[in-house]
């Protein structure tokens, strides 16, 4: 079902497949490698800053995981989960879809994904680094 997910999007945009070692493993050894579209961007997994700047760069995010739905609902990201439910709330009521491996909820988010935009709630000028140098320095009396 991944696969033709994957063919349906890269009929239509630009796609890139972050390839977990353990998904090109199980592809390989069900011989299905070569399903993966021709025209597919296929990475290996990023450090952290190349990957959220491919996920804010991009249309929208296809996952399975609920770590990657809580990242594009903080950058207001259109996701569709594929899971039948999941346990985070993030996105929910906005950019994020569940599509419960229903054919029909798939192919809407993909056909009308920009639907699920929603501005960044990230405020670029805030620095974690600084707010917590600000604590300590408090704390510590500097």
């Amino acid at each position: 079902m991944i696969l033709e997910i994957m063919n349906e999007i890269s009929s239509k945009y630009d796609l890139t497949f972050v390839m977990h070692n353990t998904t090109k493993y199980y592809l390989t050894k069900y011989d299905i490698i070569h399903e993966i579209p021709k025209n597919a961007n296929v990475i290996s997994l990023q450090i952290y800053p190349k990957f959220m700047k491919i996920i804010s760069e991009s249309r929208f995010v296809v996952t399975d995981g609920g770590g990657l739905q809580e990242e594009t609902s903080y950058l207001g990201k259109p996701c569709l989960v594929l899971r039948n439910l999941t346990e985070r709330k993030q996105g929910l009521s906005g950019n994020v879809k569940i599509s419960k491996f229903d054919e029909n909820i798939i192919k809407d988010f993909i056909q009308n994904y920009k639907t699920y935009q929603r501005k960044s709630i990230i405020d670029k000028d805030v620095s974690p680094s600084k707010k917590i140098y600000e604590n300590i320095k408090d704390i510590c009396q500097l």
